[in-house]
């Protein structure tokens, strides 16, 4: 009987793993449209300098690839942890500061973009440490307290330039024009968004693995995580630091591509435009975090030309406001739920369409 069970126990985990291998092999024709979908940004993203001969989109596509990552940032804390932080324009401003007066002292580049988020993670440890008691509203009021202090150190602090803020600050010649004082926008839009790459990709493997199992569960209920031996108070840090580093990295590229940076452009209004876009993109989607990036760049410029049109020109922000409002409602998943819906409808669609063709030559035979 022992020997009958042996031989039968590889036929049982043979089909165990054939059962296993036909339901990924299902979900993933199911994943066809949105991998489509995701594929066209991605190449639209690639091609985009093949495209146009428009500094000017260029240089908004450059800035959709730092905001990106400012989002990533924040959806892991927000959409995968569950925590509201209204600090990101703060640590943006961090990296950018860092960065700016780093190298200005003549520091070799590659040290002020380590340095950056080295400085940044440290100030993410403190903060987090600190508030790591608090949950909700208390922790998003303690984050929005440091964004507010360090915007006004950025905006008195000799160092930072007080309210003038710091101009002339250097590119490494790699990234710069030929004549080196000002940055390239091909080669700095390909390193831009080489790095959101990277982040993503990063943040992606986080949240499929256990990391990622672990913050799903502090968001759900932090009382029943730590009572299933989930360490609450590491991951809460760990998931600030990480997004800290990643709204650092974003700001020491802000800095070195704007040229000039000042305490106006680190403002809460920042952090509450970086909200907005994982709200738009989708909560716990890193696809829908560079989506939202790319819909808050876009959509203000279209509602500009509003301007052009005479008598329309007060209207324009109302406009937006209400569009924003109007994604919000109809979009409950953000942009990325509103894609995986679509890809779903057409994945049943072409199901129903295979099916009936099927049917049909089964009669006719």
């Amino acid at each position: 009987m022992q020997a009958k069970r042996n031989l039968e126990a590889p036929v049982g985990t043979t089909s165990r793993a054939g059962s296993l291998t036909s339901t990924a092999i299902e979900r993933l024709k199911q994943s066809t449209a949105l991998y489509t979908f995701q594929g066209v940004i991605i190449a639209a993203i690639i091609l985009l300098p093949f495209l146009t001969d428009s500094n000017y989109l260029i240089t908004m596509a450059t800035f959709m690839g730092m905001y990106a990552m400012l989002a990533i940032g924040l959806n892991l804390v927000l959409g995968n942890a569950g925590q509201i932080s209204l600090g990101q324009g703060a640590f943006f401003g961090i990296g950018a500061y860092t960065y700016a007066i780093l190298t200005k002292d003549h520091f070799p580049f590659w040290f002020a973009y380590l340095a950056s988020p080295i400085l940044a993670a440290i100030a993410g440890f403190v903060v987090g440490y600190i508030a790591l008691r608090l949950r909700g509203h208390y922790f998003a009021m303690a984050t929005l307290a440091f964004a507010l202090i360090m915007h006004r150190l950025f905006h008195v602090l000799p160092i930072t330039g007080a309210s003038l803020g710091l101009y002339d600050i250097p590119l490494p010649a790699f990234l710069a024009t030929t004549k080196g004082t000002m940055a390239d926008p091909l080669r700095f839009y390909y390193f831009v968004w080489l790095i959101a790459a990277l982040v993503a990709v990063f943040t992606a493997n986080v949240v499929r693995h256990r990391v990622g199992r672990a913050l799903s569960a502090l968001r759900e209920d932090e009382v029943a995580a730590a009572m299933l031996g989930i360490n609450v108070a590491k991951y809460k840090i760990e998931v600030f630091v990480i997004s800290a580093i990643y709204s650092s990295i974003a700001g020491s590229l802000f800095a070195g591509y704007s040229g000039l940076i000042s305490s106006s452009a680190f403002h809460l209004d920042r952090s509450m435009d970086i909200l907005l876009m994982v709200v738009i993109g989708g909560l716990g989607s890193v696809f829908g975090s560079i989506l939202g990036a790319i819909l808050w760049t876009i959509l203000p410029e279209i509602f500009r030309m509003f301007e052009s049109l005479q008598g329309l020109e007060p209207y324009r922000l109302v406009t937006f406001g209400i569009m924003i409002i109007l994604i919000v409602i109809l979009w409950p998943g953000g942009a990325a739920g509103a894609l995986r819906g679509l890809a779903e409808k057409w994945d049943r669609s072409r199901s129903g369409a295979n099916a009936s063709g099927v049917k049909g030559s089964n009669d006719t035979a």
